[in-house]
């Protein structure tokens, strides 16, 4: 009998081992870099983890459209020069980055921290 518990109580302080060792792991699963455009952060098709709040929202211009497929990478500098310009003139606050998960809407964020 205290062969058993014996194992019992091993085999309990194994698995606790195990599954708070891996709970850290599990709690970094999906972050990932940010690349950033003119010293602004980029997240397209993610947000960040950080909470922040919405300064401004843009539409990629319809000439942009028109002129085809370009590459998002083209198109976010467009569009946080085009969000920079917009600051220097004083029509949107101090912002952060952007976020995007069509390339259409822009989403123009500051973070809270």
């Amino acid at each position: 009998m205290t062969t058993r518990l014996y194992y019992g109580i091993v085999v309990l302080v194994i698995a606790s081992l195990t599954l708070f060792s891996f709970s850290p792991l599990q709690d970094s699963k999906g972050l990932g870099r940010v690349q950033k455009t003119l010293g602004k952060e980029v997240y397209v098709m993610c947000e960040p983890v950080r909470e922040y709040e919405v300064v401004d929202r843009l539409t990629t211009s319809l000439t942009s459209s028109l002129a085809g497929r370009q590459t998002i990478q083209k198109q976010m500098q467009e569009v946080v020069d085009r969000a920079l310009k917009r600051k220097d003139k004083g029509k949107i606050g101090d912002f952060d980055a952007v976020m995007t998960d069509d390339g259409d809407v822009i989403v123009i964020i500051k973070f809270k921290d």
